[in-house]
């Protein structure tokens, strides 16, 4: 009698075991290449070989390149930002752990300059983190979520701003939590920097229109951690400010937000 196919065992040789986490190697641990050149010349090729395996390592050396020859990997970095965004989107989760990394290390390495070298790649990226980060598997969301980070803390405040604001306005309620929660990272950055000429007091403004935009424009509130980051703004807010130095309407602002939280928790349905 035939056998199934679908209990069929695969013939030929046994693929090799893959250990993925030699793809997440600590940044301070990456080591310098001995071609940089060449080894960045190569990325875009490499990046596109349909071996996932081969994916990971290009991505890796990618990695190696930002952390030790930026100058020659900056060459063909608008290149290589499309790939990244695809490998992102990657249903084998190791591919898609590695790319989130590697996308991290190019936001610290090159902070605002990514705009200048592609700035159409910034937006996509930005729209496939957030993704990732509301509605994906724990352990990719906990990698975008980093990412996420690393971008707040490498992006300018006002290109942060740029690119955030557009999400605001996504239909699903788990990424405009996620962009709600970059907003207050957004503020607490914006607090802490001393440089002159910050118009802190307008991002506030901007920034508190658009919360309760992205919190509360839905009829039905779905999201409770849409009411953590609304909270999390006024933590943000206060948290490293002399109240003498906090504009007035900023605090009825974020008061005004924490009433609109409580009213909904007090009218929301069991």
């Amino acid at each position: 009698m035939a056998s199934h196919p679908g209990v069929n065992m695969p013939t030929g040789q046994e693929p090799d075991q893959v250990d993925v986490e030699a793809f997440y190697v600590r940044t301070e641990e990456l080591i310098p290449c001995a071609e940089p050149k060449t080894d960045a010349a190569s990325i875009p090729s490499l990046l596109e070989s349909e071996s996932w395996v081969s994916v990971c390592h290009a991505l890796l050396l990618a990695r190696r390149l930002a952390a030790h020859h930026p100058e020659e990997l900056s060459l063909t970095l608008e290149q290589i930002l499309p790939s990244l965004n695809l490998h992102m989107n990657s249903l084998r989760s190791s591919l898609c752990k590695t790319a989130l990394i590697c996308t991290a290390d190019f936001f610290r390495c090159y902070g605002d300059s990514l705009l200048a070298i592609s700035p159409g790649g910034l937006p996509v990226l930005v729209n496939t983190l957030l993704s990732k980060a509301a509605l994906e598997k724990k352990f990719v969301i906990e990698e975008a979520k980093r990412t996420l980070a690393a971008m707040t803390t490498s992006i300018s405040t006002n290109n942060l701003i740029d690119v955030l604001l557009p999400q605001a306005r996504s239909p699903n309620s788990k990424v405009r939590a996620v962009v709600a929660s970059c907003m207050a990272d957004t503020v607490g950055k914006a607090i802490s920097e001393t440089r002159p000429g910050t118009e802190v007091s307008v991002l506030f403004e901007l920034l508190t229109h658009t919360l309760t935009s992205c919190t509360f424009a839905s009829p039905v509130f779905t999201s409770q951690e849409q009411s953590y980051c609304v909270l999390l703004l006024h933590w943000s807010l206060t948290k490293n400010q002399q109240p003498e130095k906090v504009p007035v309407w900023c605090c009825a602002s974020s008061k005004n937000l924490m009433y609109q939280v409580q009213a909904w928790k007090a009218g929301r349905p069991s």
